[in-house]
């Protein structure tokens, strides 16, 4: 606004009225208006609300006029500017301490120029609101900071386990809190030293450690600690968000609770050396978690398969999508009529592991898994081809008569099959001319 440093009396007095104290108290911020016409407005208007509203709102009202107003102006709406305005003077926010309205109170406890007397009036307030309201205030003080720190509301004590200019006082006293929300609170979501999340980390209380595993960000130092926590869900969660080096692994792996074995089992990438330790784990369910991990290394699946003596075990080993053509040949050897089975629906199976398992003598448990998941006998080979064919069952030889190796001898044969299915589907076959 232009020409505002040289507005007179009567001027600014018409801009108040018309434009409202607060918003026109906004616009002068930046004004220095004269000192001895803003005591002759006030002289000359301090019954009026809008007047002693933008007074107590102006931030270059002299101090005198400020504390003239608090016995003079019975507003409270004046009284909350005049509790926050930066030129009151100590004397008059202690004064409004006393006063009965929450929201002045409140004012005094935000006012950035609060010195520690006030403070410590503002910590022993009876209203939780006007202690939370100088929690907020960007100036601190110890003693107010350790009185607050042992309030009996728990609004005070989190609104300051959240306050990021905490004493490390008040950061130890906070530390002893019983409350569980404190706890959450301060071990959870607080931006505490490392040095105190690690003090967490290494005490006996579980329930501290608990809030301290909320945190999205845990150094290796503090997740080693909790590692080896009393609560065993503490402990596994922290050896699975650790980066853990091959000892580690090592010793999680050979750990007496099967628990942390079988977490070490369905890790990713375990490295070789692991896996084939937990390949020989005496407890089925540890090898079975193993057996059905992604990375599943070529080493330790051949261990479980020479070693492994349960059927269950076994199938989760035949249905592991990531093993490899060698795995899957040595488990197509297996005389396991159930593991057969699996391997039947896989979608990766080469000729070599066809030819294996369609030689077994439960040909038709395979043969129809094979049908139903769609699969094509028309690559058959010819040897397997002339064994379907020559099988005594109708339906067996009904896939048979799909593969483009049918000899031409044994066409004839077909031709007068006594199933309808296998003469229908010979003439079918593009082959048989």
């Amino acid at each position: 606004m232009s020409g505002l440093d040289t507005i007179t009396e009567e001027e600014l007095k018409e801009k108040i009225l018309g434009v409202g104290a607060a918003e026109l108290a906004k616009q002068f911020r930046t004004t220095a208006l004269s000192s001895t016409m803003l005591a002759s407005l006030y002289e000359n208007n301090y019954e009026n609300p809008k007047i002693t509203l933008f007074l107590a709102s102006y931030s270059n009202t002299p101090s005198r006029i400020l504390t003239r107003m608090i016995d003079e102006c019975g507003s409270e709406l004046v009284l909350q500017a005049l509790a926050f305005h930066p030129r009151t003077l100590p004397e008059v926010l202690q004064k409004l301490m006393s006063h009965e309205s929450v929201r002045v109170r409140r004012s005094v406890a935000q006012n950035r120029s609060i010195t520690p007397q006030t403070a410590a009036l503002v910590a022993e307030d009876s209203s939780f609101l006007v202690k939370c309201a100088m929690v907020e205030n960007p100036v601190q003080f110890a003693t107010s900071q350790a009185s607050l720190a042992e309030d009996e509301n728990i609004c005070v004590r989190t609104s300051l386990a959240i306050n990021k200019k905490c004493t490390p006082q008040t950061w130890d006293q906070l530390l002893e809190d019983d409350n569980i929300f404190i706890k959450a609170v301060m071990a959870g979501l607080v931006d505490m030293p490392e040095e105190k999340l690690l003090e967490i980390a290494d005490s006996e209380d579980e329930e501290w450690q608990k809030c301290l595993m909320t945190r999205d960000e845990l150094s290796d130092d503090i997740l080693e600690s909790l590692c080896f926590s009393r609560n065993k869900s503490v402990a596994l969660e922290s050896i699975q968000r650790k980066i853990l080096m091959q000892d580690e692994l090592m010793g999680w792996a050979v750990h007496e609770d099967s628990d942390y074995r079988k977490l070490i089992a369905g890790m990713k990438q375990i490295p070789d050396a692991i896996q084939e330790v937990v390949a020989t784990d005496k407890l089925q369910e540890v090898v079975a978690i193993l057996a059905a991990n992604r990375g599943l290394c070529d080493s330790a699946a051949k261990v479980i398969i020479e070693n492994c003596a349960d059927n269950e075990v076994l199938v989760e080993l035949a249905a592991n999508k990531s093993i490899s053509e060698a795995i899957i040949s040595d488990l197509c050897m297996l005389d396991d009529l159930s593991v057969h089975e699996v391997l039947a629906l896989r979608t990766d199976l080469q000729d070599s592991h066809l030819n294996t398992l369609l030689n077994k003598k439960q040909i038709l448990d395979i043969v129809y898994p094979l049908a139903m998941k769609g699969y094509s006998f028309k690559d058959l080979s010819k040897e397997v081809t002339r064994k379907l064919v020559a099988s005594e069952l109708p339906t067996i030889r009904k896939f048979a008569v799909e593969s483009h190796e049918l000899e031409k001898r044994d066409v004839p044969r077909l031709v007068y099959d006594a199933s309808r299915d296998v003469r229908f589907k010979l003439v079918t076959n593009p082959n048989v001319g």
